[in-house]
């Protein structure tokens, strides 16, 4: 019977997070979880995006933080969220905006990254629509 509650347990908390994909415009994918609680997405987990196009001083980069998500961010009451964050141990500064729309099945929204991008400097991403799907 203990086995049993475990797996029933295990099984709750597995359902309580969803995972979304997607891509950025004109170039780049994103990714990340969302925690739900009675299915309604109560914090945006992991977020990251990879191969973003960005101008920088020495000419076009990759944006990428792919190896670094940024922190949590909370959902309100509107299905949306945002913030602004500064990627620890580097310079680059990253902005997200996003809503959750179709009963929590897709997301949209904006991200602008800036910094230094390896060894290009004085990077910047410009604000970049992005949309992603439950996978």
């Amino acid at each position: 019977m203990g086995l049993v509650a475990v797996l029933a347990v295990a099984a709750v908390a597995m359902a309580a997070s969803r995972s979304y994909t997607g891509n950025v415009d004109p170039g780049g994918t994103v990714g990340f979880t969302a925690k739900t609680h009675h299915h309604r997405a109560t914090w945006v987990m992991n977020f990251v995006f990879k191969d973003v196009p960005a101008t920088c001083d020495v000419g076009p980069a990759q944006a990428d933080i792919s190896a670094n998500p940024l922190p949590p961010m909370h959902v309100n009451a509107r299905h949306r969220f945002h913030a602004a964050y500064q990627i620890s141990g580097t310079d680059q500064t990253a902005r997200v905006r996003g809503v959750f729309r179709h009963r929590g099945r897709r997301a949209r929204g904006r991200l602008r990254l800036t910094g230094t991008f390896g060894s290009a400097t004085n990077c910047d991403t410009g604000v970049r629509r992005w949309r992603a799907r439950r996978s």
